[in-house]
């Protein structure tokens, strides 16, 4: 039986530190206009970490794992072997084995 899971909008849910918010940041250019000057350019630091960025899936990895990890159990192993980015894609052999490995979940969702 296959088990698929997706976590929704993952990048957007990873809040980039305060600290290091000076380092995802762009320009915005609010008019364009063949006259525009200084004030029509704003810089914008991103609050959270943005798909499309080099790094993201390596943040992105980063969390799962730590959190995947600082809850070890069988629930835990079995997705860390079988995820990929913000996608799950593992299996089990039955109904019961797929009710068990919930039942666990369940045990250690806080």
């Amino acid at each position: 039986m296959a088990l698929l899971a997706d976590i929704e909008k993952a990048f957007l849910q990873l809040v980039v530190d305060q600290s290091d918010r000076n380092y995802v940041r762009f320009l915005w250019l609010k008019r364009y206009a063949e006259d525009f000057d200084q004030s029509d350019i704003k810089i914008v630091r991103l609050k959270r970490v943005a798909f499309g960025v080099v790094a993201s899936p390596f943040l992105l990895n980063a969390v799962v794992c730590r959190h995947l990890h600082k809850n070890c159990n069988e629930f835990t192993d079995q997705i860390a072997r079988d995820f990929y980015a913000d996608n799950l894609c593992t299996g089990v052999r039955d109904d019961a084995s797929a009710l068990r490995l919930f039942e666990t979940y369940l045990r250690h969702v806080p």
